[in-house]
């Protein structure tokens, strides 16, 4: 049985990808801007994306597993 693919509006498909590049605006502008609790603050937003693609891998690879 054949399940019919969701209908996504463009807000819906590209709501994660704004927000990521948004932490990642904010971490490079708040590591030129400040020190301290700003170098802190940048770090955890520039960490954002990394973290997502690592935890997109591991789930691709799960699912492929799974499959077999």
């Amino acid at each position: 049985m054949t399940s019919k693919p969701l209908r996504q509006s463009l807000g819906q498909i590209f709501a994660v990808p704004a927000l990521v590049a948004l932490a990642s605006a904010l971490g490079l502008a708040g590591a030129l801007v400040g020190d301290g609790i700003w170098d802190w603050l940048s770090s955890i937003c520039l960490a954002i994306p990394p973290v997502i693609f690592g935890v997109c891998v591991v789930r691709r690879k799960a699912a492929r597993i799974g499959k077999k």
